[in-house]
């Protein structure tokens, strides 16, 4: 077995163990786990310690490789139909009312280094826009109640907030990393899926999208 095997086979010993440890469905191919370096910050994927030094290398690529994988691989595509937010017992209080507004369904954990750059995004869009018809739904995948409510008082926000504290959406969208956001058009199907990367590099670009959407899209009749 050479050492590209040997890493394969250790890695994916690691990923099952940690996915129990955490409790967190099999859709996602990086570690639940708080980032610790620049070069895991910017794939959202932390490389295991534990490993043999002389594997490390060939494992962050790997782990790297399968995050890269995992993003093709979301079940939830541009142009399908938004499961229904009733179905999965999210804790929080959904808005009364989708239909014929622009929605930004938002995957995020406390954990997660680059939500702490995408929330101040979004609630920048949610002040420019929320009026205009825009609704943002942050939706929680942390393990515990308490490790969210300490993300929001560090960076807090006046969009909404649920928690899918037992993982049925996520696990049903299959969203490839976290941070990862969903633009809905009024009818509820998929027009964008944005990584959180790919918003703040983009942040400008990200904005005008919305704005015209937010434009185009005419007020939902009562």
């Amino acid at each position: 077995m050479n050492l590209v095997e040997q890493a394969v086979k250790a890695l994916a010993k690691l990923r099952s163990r940690r996915r129990e440890e955490a409790d967190f469905p099999s859709y996602s191919a990086c570690p639940v786990r708080p980032l610790t370096s620049a070069a895991t910050s910017s794939t959202g994927c932390e490389p295991p310690a534990a490993l043999p030094r002389r594997w490390l290398g060939a494992t962050v690529a790997l782990a790297i490789a399968a995050c890269t994988a995992a993003a093709a691989e979301s079940t939830l595509k541009i142009g399908d139909t938004f499961p229904d937010l009733t179905a999965f017992g999210l804790e929080g209080h959904l808005p009364a009312a989708l239909k014929g507004k622009i929605v930004i369904v938002d995957f995020w954990a406390s954990w997660c280094g680059p939500c702490k750059q995408t929330f101040p995004q979004l609630e920048e869009l949610h002040h420019r826009f929320g009026k205009r018809g825009l609704v943002i739904l942050a939706v929680n995948e942390d393990k515990s109640r308490t490790a969210m409510d300490e993300f929001l008082k560090d960076h807090p926000v006046t969009f909404i907030v649920v928690r899918d504290a037992k993982k049925k959406l996520a696990a049903q969208v299959n969203v490839p990393a976290l941070p990862t956001s969903y633009i809905l058009d009024g009818d509820g199907k998929v027009l964008s899926i944005q990584s959180g990367a790919r918003m703040a590099e983009n942040r400008k670009a990200f904005t005008k999208q919305i704005e015209k959407l937010v434009t185009k899209t005419p007020p939902a009749t009562p």
